[in-house]
């Protein structure tokens, strides 16, 4: 798929601004940005539908460890995502993590 030009220039900006504070953002095979921060790998996702779209993802924030822990993990995301409208939590599909958004 040919990327538009408006989002290539956004990551453009964004490996840029990556770059000038000392991270090394590289290009995923999905054309997302990945880079490293204190032992996290992060993510940037976009969306070629709509060029001004930016998702920042923290995967794997959390390691589910228990039957009881994941119950914790489901109602402590559903509290964040209903109070919250710039952050989104979410068990993994495989619900053994907890993803940020």
């Amino acid at each position: 798929m040919i990327e538009s030009e408006q989002l290539h220039g956004l990551k453009a900006k964004f490996t840029e601004l990556l770059s000038a504070e000392g991270y090394r953002p590289k290009p995923t095979e999905c054309g997302d940005i990945t880079f490293k921060s204190e032992g996290t790998m992060l993510y940037l996702e976009f969306d070629a539908d709509d060029p001004s779209y930016v998702r920042f993802l923290v995967p794997n924030w959390w390691s589910i460890e228990s039957p009881k822990e994941l119950r914790c993990a489901y109602t402590a995301a559903s509290q964040v995502c209903h109070s919250c409208k710039g952050v989104k939590v979410s068990v993994h599909h495989d619900e053994k993590s907890v993803w940020v958004s």
